[in-house]
């Protein structure tokens, strides 16, 4: 079972990682042509401008979460780390729900707007819906869920041990 969750948690941290990778190269792939295209040629393309924001706010959503997953969100804790560690360990678990409950919060409402803005186009790529883009909230934070879940399980197995494992307040 174990090995099975592993497995899981590394194809979803690869898969993120692949489609981050692919969205920065495409946004920087458009914004090259579009720069040629303007600056060259003199014949700019309506839509470039368009694509790259909406693949940038996917960039967001996804790369948020792999950070959730790394630690890597900024944090001050100049007071947490002064704490005993049961103390440290409860807020942590605390922490955790409310950015679950929050990440739910967000998934939920997400896919209600994703879905109200299905048959609606982009503006310049008529054949993308805006429901396609506004599908990056509930996906994001569906998967800061499952990274919050490892996270959780991982504490309940290590216990204090768990804060040394993650580098101390969080992180």
């Amino acid at each position: 079972m174990k090995r099975a969750v592993t497995c899981v948690y590394t194809l979803l941290d690869k898969l993120c990682f692949v489609l981050i990778a692919a969205g920065f190269s495409a946004i920087v792939l458009i914004l090259g042509v579009q720069i040629v295209l303007r600056m060259v040629l003199k014949a700019p393309t309506m839509w470039a401008e368009e694509v790259c924001r909406y693949l940038f706010i996917w960039l967001l959503f996804l790369g948020g979460a792999v950070a959730f997953s790394r630690g890597g969100h900024l944090i001050v804790d100049v007071l947490f780390i002064k704490l005993p560690k049961k103390i440290q360990l409860i807020l942590t678990f605390a922490y955790y729900l409310v950015i679950a409950g929050f990440s739910c919060y967000l998934a939920y409402s997400g896919l209600l707007y994703a879905l109200s803005q299905w048959n609606r186009p982009m503006y310049t790529v008529s054949w993308i819906s805006l429901g396609v883009v506004d599908l990056c909230v509930p996906v994001g934070a569906v998967i800061t869920i499952l990274y919050i879940i490892r996270e959780l399980g991982r504490m309940v197995v290590q216990k204090e041990r768990y804060l040394e494992t993650r580098g101390g307040a969080l992180g």
